[in-house]
């Protein structure tokens, strides 16, 4: 249950979540008391979850802390047009102002044109933020290659990792 989760803020990534399905997720965070901003969840041809669904990203806010959709955009989804499902974000009104975005990179293709076309959206989407921000994100590369592309797409910030390396598969 969320009730009992601590954090202050919660980024999701490959949430699977279909845009139906969203309505019934939302009100049921709601009655936790948590304020959330989704970008679906694709439908693909893959069969291999079941559902076939990729993708879909979350930002969820305790509501007692001021948030909606992100300023300047007011909708929730800011994925590009050739990434969706991959990008959300939710602006919180402390510090002056906070975008928290959560996105989610395409698994095992490095600086493909879905992952640059993302990094160029959160440039972009950075770049009008008046005030803080943060991207929280499942990346799907090495820390090194995320900075050095991040850089060569215009985001201006800094990559933090933890000290020790996350899931990998094989």
């Amino acid at each position: 249950r969320l009730s009992i989760n601590t954090s202050s803020i919660i980024c999701g990534q490959e949430t699977k979540l279909a845009a139906a399905a969203l309505v019934g997720v939302r009100c049921a965070m709601a009655c936790e008391k948590w304020a959330v901003s989704f970008a679906p969840a694709l439908q693909t041809q893959d069969t291999s979850d079941q559902r076939c669904r990729s993708a879909g990203t979350m930002v969820a806010v305790p509501a007692h802390i001021a948030s909606a959709a992100p300023w300047p955009f007011n909708r929730e989804d800011l994925s590009p047009a050739g990434a969706p499902g991959r990008l959300t974000g939710r602006w919180l009104q402390t510090l002056g102002g906070l975008l928290v975005m959560s996105v989610y990179f395409r698994d095992s293709a490095g600086w493909c044109d879905i992952n640059t076309a993302l990094a160029n959206q959160i440039a972009d989407i950075t770049a009008l933020v008046p005030g803080l921000w943060i991207v929280a994100g499942d990346w799907n590369m090495e820390p090194e290659s995320l900075e050095q592309g991040m850089r060569l797409n215009g985001v201006k910030g800094a990559v933090i990792k933890p000290a020790a390396g996350t899931c990998r598969n094989g």
